[in-house]
């Protein structure tokens, strides 16, 4: 095995993964002819740091803000196996106000010490059909909010529901999550670090 073309190509990617650094070395002692893989491996490397790079990583629980809610840092559970994320209410239900259909929503709960009672209103909702993990099926109003979520706002759709007997009153799924963030489920509460 050709050590120093290895050395050179680690010492050329800062802060590369032992780990991840290792499992190509086996790669190298497998592989007869190293030099001519030699620049296809490093190609792989960048790739793969640069690709890593581009993400933000989270834990698998979070402080998150709503601002047009007037909530803040709000404990939200990270949850790759959801497509949609949903938030608490303790009130939801569909208003006429000028001739027009608006949905009439009051967030959180009153055993939550952001809960305000404000109730706010959405010319645009829409429905959605929600299975959870244990397959029961619901149909959910779903609205857009922005939510602050490490240090940036965000505009994602959130399916509205009952979390009350939850121990996060929010939960962010990949609709979110892809494309931004990499989860650590080793990690919490990496918002402020």
């Amino acid at each position: 095995c050709n050590w120093g073309a290895i050395l050179r190509i680690k010492s050329n990617i800062p802060h590369l993964k032992t780990y991840f650094f290792n499992y190509f070395l086996e790669i190298f002692e497998i592989i007869d002819n190293y030099t001519s893989f030699e620049f296809y491996l490093y190609q792989i490397l960048m790739n793969a740091y640069m690709h890593k790079q581009d993400k933000i990583i989270i834990g698998r629980k979070e402080l998150a803000s709503f601002p047009g809610l007037k909530i803040e840092e709000l404990l939200v559970k990270i949850d790759s196996g959801a497509y949609s994320s949903s938030i608490d209410c303790s009130s939801i239900k569909e208003v006429i106000l000028n001739g027009s259909k608006q949905l009439e929503v009051v967030f959180l709960h009153p055993n939550n010490k952001m809960y305000t009672g404000e109730k706010f209103l959405f010319k645009h909702f829409t429905h959605k059909k929600v299975t959870s993990s244990t397959g029961n099926t619901q149909v959910r109003y779903l609205i857009e909010l922005n939510i602050k979520f490490m240090n940036t706002v965000y505009t994602t759709p959130f399916t509205l529901t009952n979390r009350s007997g939850l121990k996060s009153s929010v939960l962010i799924g990949r609709k979110l999550l892809n494309k931004n963030f990499l989860i650590d489920t080793s990690k919490k509460y990496l918002t402020n670090k």
